[in-house]
């Protein structure tokens, strides 16, 4: 059998020869058309009307892509306050132009950033996949988001989307550049297959906050950080004690992450699809928190 790729490009002992379907063609081939096909997918799936997708590494990836094609666009990224916190210290120099960089729901609060536009650069990390903010979120001008959080598809994949791009030519060259490089195929062979299987990839369950939520969380020694009203899947506490050691105990609904100082994000996943009846899991978690304490 002849090979068709070099050692110096990729060692052959790496690669999976059982990817039957696509056995005709190099590594690089293979790869090639796993991606368009991804693409393909995820714009069916997720109702993306972008011009251009990039699978890159992660979210972060995606982000200092954008900054470098702005850049030499002569392009200022405007971090606003609004912003993921560790996306505040990100600096660049400051052009005529600019564009808001918007991180659409904070995993650090649960506070939704109003979108009044679409000429923004949004981290839609906690938005995309989730039954009420997905739509909205993907009304941006450039988008960017993970596929391992509410989407629960892969882990090690960043999508970067573009809806123009004539108006945002060197973002396209650096992402293409950046996309390019060698992968695990056999992560990307495994997202196909998920895409192509199924179609449940939203989370269907949220928490609708009202002021008597917050006042019955407050009676147990707790301060809500969430905004009333933000209809997320998760909500942001300050437990004021330690529940580390009591989190240990299993749930099918929630999982819990610990923020610092007895602050913890409670989120919630129920599987569903892009048409999914939103599921309120708060009177369930109000329940869960009594039985913590």
């Amino acid at each position: 059998m002849i090979k068709l790729i070099d050692d110096s490009s990729i060692h052959f002992s790496l690669i999976d020869s059982n990817i039957a379907r696509y056995n005709n063609k190099n590594y690089y081939q293979k790869v090639g058309t796993i991606k368009s096909d991804i693409k393909f997918h995820l714009k069916e799936k997720l109702n993306l009307k972008h011009e251009e997708i990039y699978l890159l590494n992660n979210s972060t990836h995606c982000l200092l892509n954008i900054l470098y094609g702005l850049s030499v666009q002569s392009t200022s990224l405007s971090i606003q306050h609004v912003c993921y916190e560790s996306y505040r210290f990100l600096t660049n120099k400051k052009y005529e132009k600019a564009i808001p960089l918007l991180t659409h729901i904070d995993p650090n609060s649960g506070k939704v950033c109003t979108l009044d536009d679409t000429n923004y650069v949004l981290d839609a990390a906690q938005s995309i996949g989730t039954i009420i903010h997905h739509q909205q979120a993907i009304t941006s001008d450039l988008l960017f988001f993970p596929l391992h959080k509410h989407l629960a598809m892969q882990t090690g994949i960043g999508v970067l989307c573009i809806k123009n791009r004539e108006k945002y030519p060197e973002i396209s060259k650096i992402a293409k550049i950046s996309e390019s490089g060698t992968v695990n195929i056999n992560i990307y062979n495994q997202l196909l297959s998920l895409l192509e299987s199924g179609s449940y990839f939203f989370n269907a369950a949220l928490l609708s906050l009202t002021k008597r939520h917050i006042l019955e969380i407050s009676s147990l020694g707790m301060k809500v950080i969430t905004p009333a009203q933000s209809n997320t899947p998760f909500i942001v506490i300050d437990a004021n004690v330690d529940l580390n050691e009591k989190l240990q105990r299993q749930n099918n609904i929630f999982s819990v992450k610990s923020l610092g100082s007895h602050r913890y994000r409670f989120s919630c996943y129920i599987k569903g699809h892009i048409k999914s009846t939103p599921f309120d899991c708060t009177s369930m978690l109000i329940q869960y928190l009594q039985r913590l304490l």
